[in-house]
């Protein structure tokens, strides 16, 4: 329009020149100057949260130009993935928008803002204000439900165990004071007439045996959908420790995924720190479970009950299983399939005829 118009002088393709140069300018302006003052920050609600669950995510906004600019785009890290969204910011107000981000599986994930991009409103020119993002770390979790209960070796776990230790008299472990109540025959009365105070003789409670929950924290590759699977087994665990906690036994679960820990449950012990053990662990494991049974194995002192959770059985792993079941404990094996294999129903057959508790356990 500007050549047309110094070539024929015609007035009116130079004010369409000028206008088109105006905007052009307006429009490198707008998105510059909103680039520049734009503030954005953003909230979690929970920094953990059960799989399954949305948690809330609240921006807050607030650009200084009064010139006319496009919608902010804005993409958000969540979960279950990256979304790009546009959020319309008036000048001088501040804006707020709430956001629910879905977290359909567990681990650990990074949510929060990754790239904010003004625009003008020609969709000319755009600028990343990429010094208003940040991430933050979410936790998700695995859920819990009831389980049918573990069955201990017999003679290790019983209640008339306990109560029989209490009521051999011939073998006191120390002596405290009288308390109202106490049977006459626990009475120290040697030890009492040289006191001149009644003394109640204390007897050892028998050690409760372990439970140790065995994950198999390796790639369920085989599976049609592993994050369904990667998702029960870690429930499984979950539910196996929250039931074993009511019942105040002492649990060892070894984790061997991304990040390698033994975790250690006993009277006192609380819940939520599994819970996030489970969701910071991943399936990333590089050591095959076959290995973890055959140390498991050496390690073995004494009979309690066994917990193997795994996506798939192997011939070496069914060997070690069998092993541990000759050391003593009770074993329970949970399979968690979507589709069961020929080889599946074999080595369970295998399991079964060896007195081994085995449950198919197929994934959401």
């Amino acid at each position: 329009m500007g050549v047309i118009a110094l070539s024929t002088g015609g007035r009116l393709y130079l004010l369409i020149a000028l206008l088109l140069v105006s905007l052009f300018l307006l429009a490198l302006i707008s998105a510059l100057w909103a680039s520049a003052t734009l503030q954005v920050t953003f909230t979690l609600a929970e920094s953990s949260v059960p799989h399954g669950d949305p948690v809330n995510l609240t921006i807050h906004a607030q650009q200084l130009c009064p010139l006319p600019i496009a919608p902010l785009r804005v993409t958000v890290a969540a979960p279950e993935g990256d979304e790009t969204l546009r959020i319309v910011v008036p000048p001088m107000r501040r804006h707020k928008v709430l956001l629910h981000l879905f977290c359909p599986h567990v681990g650990q994930y990074e949510a929060g803002l990754t790239r904010v991009a003004t625009e003008d409103v020609f969709g000319l020119f755009s600028f990343s204000a990429n010094r208003n993002t940040r991430q933050e770390t979410i936790l998700v979790l695995p859920r819990t439900e009831k389980i049918t209960p573990l069955q201990f070796s017999p003679g290790d776990y019983e209640n008339e165990l306990i109560s029989r230790a209490t009521e051999d008299l011939t073998s006191p472990s120390g002596v405290r004071a009288y308390r109202p109540g106490d049977s006459l025959k626990k009475i120290h009365w040697k030890l009492s007439l040289r006191k001149r105070e009644p003394l109640s003789k204390t007897y050892d409670q028998p050690l409760r045996p372990d439970a140790l929950i065995l994950l198999d924290c390796m790639p369920p590759f085989a599976q049609e959908e592993p994050r369904a699977v990667q998702d029960r087994l870690c429930d499984l665990a979950a539910s196996l420790c929250s039931m074993l906690m009511a019942e105040e036994a002492a649990v060892r679960m070894p984790l061997l995924g991304r990040m390698i820990e033994e975790i250690t449950l006993g009277r006192g012990s609380v819940l939520s720190s599994v819970l996030a053990s489970l969701a910071r662990m991943g399936f990333t494991g590089i050591t095959p479970l076959e290995r973890v049974l055959e140390l498991e194995c050496q390690r073995m002192r004494r009979g309690g009950a066994t917990v193997v959770l795994t996506s798939a059985l192997t011939p070496g792993c069914v060997d070690c299983i069998l092993r541990l079941r000759r050391l003593g404990p009770w074993v329970r094996v949970y399979l968690v399939t979507k589709t069961q294999t020929e080889m599946d129903v074999v080595l369970g057959q295998k399991l079964l005829q060896n007195d081994i508790e085995l449950l198919y356990e197929d994934a959401p």
